[in-house]
């Protein structure tokens, strides 16, 4: 997630652990996020299946909650 988040120009970002994304994946209706970016008006998701972030639509973004920050070393 770090590489990747360096990539957009980031070092710290919204995330769960990834136990806690273990315990709560494949839940129909997720509105908690494995990792959040958020850069002014753009929202970032992160997806384990393709490891890297992708962009939130607008309409979703305002719908979802991810966890405490993480700072990348």
């Amino acid at each position: 997630m770090c590489q990747a988040a360096a990539e957009l120009g980031f070092q710290s970002f919204q995330r769960n652990t990834f136990f806690w994304s273990l315990r709560h994946s494949g839940y129909e209706f997720q509105v908690w996020l494995h990792a959040l970016l958020v850069d002014g008006t753009d929202h970032w998701a992160w997806s384990y299946g393709e490891q890297s972030f992708f962009m939130l639509n607008d309409a979703t973004w305002p719908n979802v909650n991810s966890g405490p920050v993480f700072y990348c070393e």
